[in-house]
């Protein structure tokens, strides 16, 4: 469960719009529900508040929860080694 950790992924699904705007409105400090940290020369570290995201969008904190849950299992499902036709050893 992720209810610390809300990728830019889902944060761009919820708002609609590409994971690339998300990134670099968060980088610009554009985007109010979050921050982006320069971790080296192109490489970036990013976090998503559930909370200022529920504020941004209109949604609740827990439909936000519920999204990046029903995503992360979506996930597992799609890596899982039934999946991906790997048998485990």
């Amino acid at each position: 469960m992720c209810i610390r950790r809300i990728s830019t992924a889902t944060a761009a699904r919820l708002l609609d719009k590409s994971e690339d705007f998300v990134r670099w409105g968060l980088q610009q400090g554009r985007l109010p529900f979050g921050t982006a940290v320069q971790t080296a020369p192109k490489r970036w570290s990013y976090h998503v508040s559930p909370k200022l995201l529920a504020d941004y969008t209109g949604l609740s904190v827990d439909e936000i929860l519920r999204t990046c849950s029903q995503e992360n299992e979506t996930q597992k499902e799609m890596t899982s080694p039934e999946a991906t036709g790997k048998a485990k050893a």
